[in-house]
Order: structure tokens, then sequence, then C-alpha cells
């Protein structure tokens, strides 16, 4: 995210210092797009990252929906695409600190999958 805010802001200041130059170049309509995308970037990457922190679904319907939704993104993200989960029963409700933690172990433990790995299925149990 600091990357697309950084690249933005010097798309800003290249307009800033070469409209004195040339106020009618084309070139400033584009730098100042390129500029917009890479901010409406950093949102979603926001976006992202805040419901990362503690999903909505965490908390609304607890931690086998927060599971099934994680894994759902993975196989968005990645090309791993044979993910299974089961457990031996429906999971109970736990304190939400507990819910937080196991999902946290399983967004960690998945992140390790996608960069260390060259993983084709991922079991889930």
């Amino acid at each position: 995210m600091n990357q697309l805010l950084s690249i933005a802001k010097l798309k800003v200041h290249n307009v800033e210092i070469n409209i004195k130059k040339d106020p009618t170049s084309a070139a400033h309509k584009k730098d100042l797009s390129d500029a917009k995308d890479y901010i409406f970037k950093a949102i979603d990457e926001v976006r992202r990252l805040s419901k990362d922190l503690r999903p909505p679904a965490l908390d609304d319907l607890g931690i086998t929906v927060a599971i099934r939704g994680i894994i759902e993104d993975f196989k968005l993200r990645t090309a791993i695409k044979n993910i299974s989960f089961t457990t031996k029963s429906p999971l109970s409700r736990f304190s939400g600190e507990i819910e937080l933690a196991l999902y946290r172990i399983l967004q960690e433990s998945l992140h390790n999958i996608e960069k260390h790995s060259q993983a084709g299925t991922v079991k889930i149990t």
C-alpha cells in the first residue's frame, strides 16, 4: 500500500512540476489518471487489510463461516484450487479471542503455503 501511495504522490508531483512548463500537455492527464488508479488500488488494499484484521463474518456468523471465507479468498488469489476443509462436527462458538486466534493461525498458514510451498492441494481439518 505504501508503494501505491508513493507512486501516486510522484505522479501528482510530476504534474505540479511539468504543468508550469507546458500547461496544455496531454501527459498531465495521463499522470493524473495513473495517480487516481494507484489511489483506488491503495483504497482497495486498506479495505482488504481492515477486513483481514477482524472479518465481519467472524463476529456475525462464527469461525466456520469465516474459515470458509478465507479459503474462498485464497482460491481466488492463488493457483491452488483444491482446498478441503473438514471438521468432525460443526464447530461451536468460542470466545472472540479464541476465534480470532484460530482465524489468524489459518490466515498465516495459508500465507506460508502460498509463499513457500508449491502445493497443489491443501487440507484443513
